[in-house]
């Protein structure tokens, strides 16, 4: 035995050596993917409840039984009303409740409610919805068995761009295996209407059962580029699959936003109030943006700490805005603007400004005060004499 395993050994070696002298390629030994697996545990019953259930609690028609192609299954079945069952899966699409071994699954009979019959099989490789049942009560006990279609997602990540003119920016697309989806997904790009351009650092990705995978979609605005909104649309292909995701691109000129922190503030006359103004830069807007306050009424005035400001592109700023009413300034309800101006750009805010009387103590007159005192006086007075009246009055 010992000679025949060298002999054997000594053969393998030599026509792995003449393979390798003469240039032959070597043969390819495919090694088969692990299969996924699921286990179900799986009661039966053609007693009052009748039907199927993943606890002892059954239904007709049973739970939808859910594996992925090819899958590796598990039943552990119990008969719930301690009678023969068998478990039969019918693969075609209009089902006639016969078992057609081996091409369908069935297990072996089972009738005990307490010890389980496992039965393990592998589901087919063909998606679709299926049915499951009992070999001996078929219509009574019956079930969908669903294997599901492999598949993938893609997405993006902004799914909307802002740029100005002869710049650039990029959104990360990612693909997505679903129901062990494993592949060569194709990639493309366009865009509506024309004007701006995409550009994908992949066009082909081959996707692992269960991973993700990320791409890069760079949008390039030429400078010449119409101001305006682009839609740029990408999909993904694998057979008769196929997959879209979209970006919203905004071409727009270097520009800036106003905001007040308040829209609206009371204040006496003779007293101020203050609100925050932010400056935002929009599309890589940066330059000098100068600002000034206009009240709408004689006496209401705007003060903003600073006036002038330097704005970076894609930065805020702030100015602090102090509202002051004069002592003479009529009760009402005004609008005050804040203007902002960086060359021919210009953007305002409104701010609505209450001036209001103050609030005032409810104070008593001193002559009230006094005649009230006077009455408690003759009326204690009085009452003291009362009772030494009849205090004098009163027999030894």
């Amino acid at each position: 035995m010992s000679n025949l395993r060298h002999l054997r050994i000594a053969f393998l070696t030599t026509v792995l050596a003449t393979v390798f002298l003469v240039g032959l390629p070597l043969p390819k030994i495919a090694i088969p993917p692990k299969a996924a697996a699921a286990s179900f545990n799986l009661w039966g019953s053609v007693a009052s409840a009748n039907g199927w259930g993943f606890t002892s609690s059954t239904t007709n028609p049973g739970p939808t039984i859910t594996v992925l192609p090819g899958e590796s299954v598990t039943l552990n079945l119990y008969a719930q009303d301690s009678i023969t069952h068998a478990f039969c899966v019918d693969y075609e699409a209009t089902p006639d409740y016969r078992c057609q071994t081996p091409t369908e699954p069935q297990s072996p009979n089972f009738s005990s409610s307490t010890t389980a019959t496992t039965y393990p099989f592998t589901a087919t490789t063909t998606p679709g919805s299926y049915t499951y049942f009992c070999v001996y009560h078929t219509t009574l006990m019956y079930g969908r068995f669903i294997v599901l279609t492999p598949d993938f997602s893609i997405s993006s990540n902004p799914s909307s761009l802002t740029l100005q003119q002869g710049a650039s920016a990029t959104s990360t697309i990612t693909l997505s295996s679903i129901n062990s989806f494993s592949g060569t997904i194709m990639l493309g790009a366009s865009v509506s209407p024309s004007g701006v351009n995409p550009s994908l650092n992949q066009t082909s990705v081959t996707l692992a059962s269960g991973a993700s995978h990320p791409v890069t979609l760079t949008v390039t605005v030429p400078s010449s580029a119409a101001l305006g909104t682009y839609t740029v649309t990408v999909t993904g292909t694998s057979g008769s699959l196929s997959h879209s995701t979209t970006v919203t691109v905004s071409v727009v000129k270097p520009d800036f936003t106003i905001a007040s922190s308040q829209s609206a503030i009371t204040i006496n006359p003779g007293s101020s109030g203050s609100s925050m103004i932010t400056l935002t830069s929009v599309a890589g807007f940066s330059g000098t943006i100068a600002l000034s306050a206009r009240g709408s009424t004689s006496g209401l005035t705007g003060t903003l700490n600073p006036a002038s400001l330097s704005l970076a592109s894609g930065g805020t700023t702030t100015s602090t805005l102090t509202i002051s009413a004069s002592n003479t300034t009529a009760l009402g309800q005004y609008p005050l603007t804040v203007n902002g101006t960086s060359g021919a750009l210009f953007h305002f805010v409104s701010i609505t400004v209450t001036v209001s009387a103050p609030t005032q103590t409810p104070t008593i007159p001193i002559g009230t005060i006094i005649a009230a005192g006077g009455v408690v006086i003759i009326a204690s007075v009085a009452a003291i004499g009362y009772f030494v009246v009849r205090a004098r009055r009163k027999p030894p």
